[in-house]
């Protein structure tokens, strides 16, 4: 395969603006904001599912409160019947009045006792209302600021994309005037994923950090000045510098 010495050269260019793309594109995906973003979103779905556990335990509150406030009146009719019935002592005889004394006494205490988990009831009901406004202020806090991240990222995306656009545009530029069994050549060592173009200096070292044997550094040296020279152990295009 043959390329002349301008297109062997231009092709370094071209795999060090691909490197820069590939590392603006790994800095788009691995962007810590996207990392933020996610966790959250992660605090906003726990905190709608507490609202949502809450706002049951709410309804079960007030339907608790609604159904102890009408046994708290229930007892409480009774108490004030049987009080009424006492001072009036109509029908009564000594000792209907100390039975009835003690009833109500019995009532009283049943009257207390449903006030007390009433009023329990009640707190209830304050406590899960408050805990309702609470995550209502949090999740509107939350979203406010998984609002203010996107717009973040979406700067930051921008702006990444844009000078990754700016480099593709050089980069095609270059790639496009170079000879076509050179440039299949690139796309194929592109397309393996390791080493696509390694540039040795005379004295064999490279700008991969690879080692060619003292053979295949005198090979590559030997080698026509138009000839493309293809790395069989890294599957890349070895490009003849006069220094690194």
């Amino acid at each position: 395969m043959k390329a002349p010495r301008a297109d062997q050269l231009a092709l370094i260019k071209v795999a060090d603006l691909d490197a820069q793309i590939a590392r603006l594109e790994a800095t788009n995906t691995k962007h810590p904001l996207r990392a933020d973003l996610g966790t959250l979103m992660n605090i906003i779905a726990a905190k709608s599912y507490e609202r949502t556990q809450n706002e049951g335990r709410l309804t079960e509150a007030h339907e608790d409160l609604d159904a102890r406030e009408a046994a708290t009146a229930t007892i409480r009719t009774d108490v004030e019947s049987k009080e009424k019935q006492y001072n009036s002592g109509e029908g009564l005889t000594s000792k209907g009045l100390l039975a009835l004394a003690e009833e109500i006494k019995a009532a009283r205490a049943k009257l207390d006792e449903a006030s007390e988990d009433e009023f329990a009831a009640l707190e209830e009901v304050d406590y899960r209302e408050q805990r309702a406004a609470t995550i209502e202020r949090e999740m509107k806090d939350l979203n406010e600021s998984m609002l203010a991240k996107r717009s973040e990222l979406e700067d930051a995306v921008a702006e990444i994309e844009g000078e990754a656009d700016k480099l593709r545009a050089k980069r095609d530029a270059l790639l496009e005037p170079i000879a076509g069994e050179l440039r299949n050549a690139y796309e194929h060592a592109r397309s393996t994923g390791g080493y696509t173009v390694i540039a040795m200096a005379p004295s064999g070292a490279t700008n991969a950090g690879v080692s060619f044997s003292p053979v295949e550094v005198a090979r590559i040296k030997n080698a026509p000045e138009d000839e493309v020279l293809l790395s069989e152990d890294y599957d890349a295009v070895i490009v003849r510098v006069e220094h690194l």
